[in-house]
């Protein structure tokens, strides 16, 4: 991220981020400006009732943040699409009462009817096999709601402490499903797009663009568009 080109607002409440986001929005220009505005976190944010009654010693149930969170949305949603701001906001989620619980979006509905692109994100540890030492993580991306994505689609994401993001992540899968990558032994494989293709083992592949630049054809691209995009 270029520094010079960032600016960090702390806020204590949501009542504030609703005000400094508005005044940001207010005045930019959508024709020239581009903005890309990140919140984190809306679940870990509280209201300004919340606030007030720690100060003065209160224990009350805060009944006033799902207001405040949908007010935040009412607001700002309309001037976010109007002057094509990328907005990004990252909130809590809870676990639902029922037999067979599910994730569901904390705050209310305001964050859930306004947004374009919900995604519910878990982690699994990725460790050596020899010495369990933690190598990194998977978050996997679950689609809750999209206006261009499948709903319960599932992205995996692969970040390694050393190595970073793979920006490769998930495609093993759907290249070897649809074709695109194909056994020939146990544990060796081979690219279509690839004539008289060199043998490959699946661990060879991560982080790899010599594997997959290749594989990454016009044909490829439509198959995983016609897979997950609406």
């Amino acid at each position: 991220m270029d520094e010079e080109r960032t600016i960090h607002i702390p806020i204590s409440n949501i009542e504030e981020a609703k005000f400094e986001t508005m005044k940001i929005l207010d005045g930019i220009d959508g024709e020239k400006d581009r903005l890309f505005i990140l919140f984190d976190s809306l679940g870990n944010t509280a209201s300004k009732k919340e606030v007030e009654d720690a100060i003065d010693e209160k224990s009350v149930a805060d009944m006033s943040r799902a207001k405040a969170v949908k007010s935040y949305f009412r607001c700002i949603t309309p001037l976010v699409n109007f002057k094509n701001v990328y907005c990004c906001v990252i909130n809590h989620t809870y676990k639902t009462m029922s037999m067979f619980p599910t994730d569901v979006v904390g705050g209310g509905t305001g964050s859930i009817y306004s947004s374009d692109n919900i995604f519910i994100i878990s982690k699994s540890k990725e460790k050596d096999k020899d010495t369990k030492d933690i190598l990194g993580y998977t978050f996997k991306l679950t689609t809750y709601k999209s206006r261009f994505v499948k709903e319960g689609s599932k992205f995996p994401l692969s970040i390694n402490f050393e190595q970073g993001l793979d920006k490769y992540s998930g495609m093993w899968d759907f290249a070897l499903t649809n074709g695109f990558v194909e056994k020939v032994s146990n544990g060796w494989y081979t690219r279509k797009a690839v004539p008289e293709d060199k043998k490959w083992r699946e661990a060879e592949t991560h982080y790899n663009p010599e594997f997959w630049e290749p594989v990454l054809t016009p044909e490829f691209i439509a198959t995983y568009e016609k897979r997950y995009s609406l």
